[in-house]
């Protein structure tokens, strides 16, 4: 166990930072820290995203760089898989008071985070749900492993009851949705499904496809594919820096977010990128 904790010490690009991190989470002394973003500030709360921002300020996905190319004032987002709340933030700094953010985290630890941050820099336009979203409606099981990262909805009994919902029961009333991103791990397809009435008011799908995630599932990328394609999205992925439309019939996954688009103009006006 000590060789392995070694080695992933040795991994990291700041490891006393590292160690320190793992010491302040373990003693809750984390609690007392802030992370500082470009537009908000993030409690050090004892997750697995926040460990990595507060290591790494400057940590920075694709996706974040995405999100504020795309997003204007008085868009409205719905963010499914909201974790402690960074993209909800991010589009909320964004859209303005006058825009809309639906910020929907399923793991009751993990929300209590989200409003945690919400409320720290004061942000009104965000509406919380505390529930899973999928294609029925009742409860179900999510695990709550110390590895935030990696919880799920699942069918084994295992972990914490919650309700689950699907995207055309909430109240969402707006008549255009700017964005949709999708973090379910696995599960995405379970979500959209049950929000084919609201995928036809939306204009932009942020989602990622990560095949061993969708395996535990008992299913492959192509499903969410095709249900994308056949609700008028134009399928494409950022590589290498680049903005890539993606062929369905021979695409392969690199386990990268995938970005579907109704029309690919206003998109391209939106965002000023070029087509590669």
């Amino acid at each position: 166990m000590i060789n392995n904790y070694l080695t992933e010490i040795r991994k990291q690009n700041h490891p006393l930072k590292f160690i320190l991190a793992k010491i302040l989470i373990r003693t809750n002394l984390c609690k007392f820290f802030q992370i500082e973003q470009n537009s908000y500030k993030l409690k050090f709360y004892p997750s697995a995203l926040s460990r990595q921002l507060w290591i790494n300020p400057n940590y920075s996905h694709t996706a974040s760089r995405f999100f504020q190319d795309y997003l204007q004032k008085d868009d409205c987002v719905v963010d499914v898989g909201a974790s402690i709340g960074t993209v909800s933030l991010t589009s909320s700094s964004i859209v303005g008071s006058r825009g809309k953010i639906y910020s929907i985290e399923p793991n009751p630890r993990i929300f209590k985070y989200l409003l945690g941050n919400i409320k720290l820099n004061d942000f009104s336009n965000i509406q919380t749900l505390n529930i899973a979203l999928g294609n029925k409606l009742g409860t179900i099981c999510f695990s709550d492993q110390r590895s935030d990262d990696i919880n799920s909805v699942n069918d084994l009994d295992v972990g914490i009851k919650i309700p689950i919902k699907t995207l055309d029961s909430l109240d969402i009333q707006e008549t255009t949705i700017s964005l949709l991103k999708v973090d379910a791990i696995g599960y995405e397809k379970f979500v959209l499904l049950g929000g084919l009435k609201l995928l036809e008011k939306t204009k932009c799908v942020h989602i990622p496809i990560v095949e061993k995630h969708l395996k535990q599932y008992d299913y492959g990328f192509q499903e969410i594919i095709d249900i994308l394609i056949n609700n008028d999205f134009k399928l494409f992925e950022f590589n290498k820096e680049k903005f890539v439309k993606i062929n369905p019939q021979s695409y392969i996954p690199h386990d990268d977010d995938i970005i579907a688009v109704k029309d690919i103009d206003d998109f391209l006006k939106c965002t000023k990128y070029e087509l590669s």
